[in-house]
């Protein structure tokens, strides 16, 4: 029996837990010196003595203990299954009043007030009130909590699926750069195979995380850098400057690579390829700006109605998902990408 109730007691505290209780009990609170604040204007309070007797039996009779067994009663329910709008709320009504009797019954007591409050139906009438108001405006807040945590996972899913897209055609690309030296120089094309493997080995321990660090994104950068500069020889020159505070900003993975594989793929260098990329700070932003001297943005890709390829379309998606992302491309000297998200 000792033992039985031990558990039971502990599965309270379990629920006890659970952030709905913290919330309620200053919510309630706040009601609570609110509804005495609002009847001690209108008078029907007669004094500071008074109100500060009565406001403590109200707000644990009528308002804490109805709502926090209420609650109790409901978690276990809907851990077993039943989540019925219905039952919920009678069962707040019937919380409610009966604490308004004890409520009435405390009254009578502390104030020598013969017959309590005197409310008869009244009493019914207001638990059923009041379990209504509190029961609708928790049932709005859940429904907002359930949508905002529903958006939320959504984008994450949406997230991982561009990401998944975005490996593969990472993979495709570079091994069609390993394959030109397969015959040629097989001992170039092993260095550039070794290269690629620490490449897809970033990308797979990086494959369940939201976010990694700028100098982290950089190193990726470099070691993908070293195959393109294995294809290109002197034909190519990148240049990387990073703000020192910006070194350890978070940012998703992979997000660095597709922008200077656009400067491979989609510029078509005369003689030879010139990248220049710099991340800084400004206005509680991170700002990632690379530039190259090819040949530009064809005007289908500048107004984003251009469908081919996943990299730049991928891209713009991730970023916008960003707190404040934005993705915005133009023609300089060359192709100009400035990708902007708050830090």
């Amino acid at each position: 029996m000792i033992a039985i109730a031990h558990h039971y007691f502990m599965s309270i505290l379990k629920d006890l837990k659970h952030p709905f209780f913290a919330k309620s009990f200053v919510v309630v609170l706040l009601l609570d010196i609110a509804c005495v604040f609002v009847f001690f204007e209108s008078g029907d309070i007669s004094s500071i003595s008074s109100a500060l007797t009565g406001a403590p039996i109200w707000f644990v009779f009528f308002y804490w203990l109805p709502t926090w067994s209420t609650a109790l009663i409901v978690l276990r329910l809907r851990r077993r299954g039943y989540h019925s709008l219905l039952i919920e709320w009678m069962i707040l009504v019937v919380h409610m009043t009966i604490g308004n009797q004890c409520v009435s019954w405390f009254i009578e007591y502390a104030f020598n007030v013969e017959g309590g409050l005197n409310m008869g139906l009244g009493i019914i009438f207001n638990g059923l009130m009041w379990a209504t108001c509190l029961y609708c405006s928790y049932a709005m807040l859940e429904y907002r909590h359930k949508a905002s945590e529903q958006k939320l996972a959504m984008q994450k899913a949406k997230l991982q699926t561009l990401r998944y897209q975005l490996n593969p055609h990472f993979m495709f690309n570079s091994l069609n750069t390993i394959s030109s030296y397969i015959h040629s120089d097989p001992h170039l094309a092993d260095e550039v195979l070794h290269k690629l493997a620490d490449i897809l080995r970033y990308s797979l321990d990086t494959g369940e995380l939201e976010e990694t660090t700028i100098k982290e994104e950089i190193e990726l950068i470099n070691k993908y850098l070293e195959i393109e500069k294995i294809r290109f020889g002197d034909h190519l020159k990148v240049e990387i400057t990073v703000d020192p505070r910006a070194s350890n900003i978070s940012i998703p993975p992979l997000l660095l690579q597709p922008i200077f594989e656009n400067c491979f793929k989609h510029c078509r260098i005369i003689e030879s390829l010139h990248i220049q990329c710099r991340i800084y700070l400004k206005n509680d932003k991170v700002i990632i700006e690379v530039v190259d001297n090819g040949y530009g943005f064809q005007e289908s890709v500048l107004s984003f109605i251009h469908s081919q390829g996943t990299g730049i379309h991928n891209l713009r998606q991730r970023i916008e998902l960003q707190p404040n992302g934005k993705l915005t491309l133009s023609n300089q000297s060359g192709a100009h990408v400035k990708v902007e998200m708050s830090v």
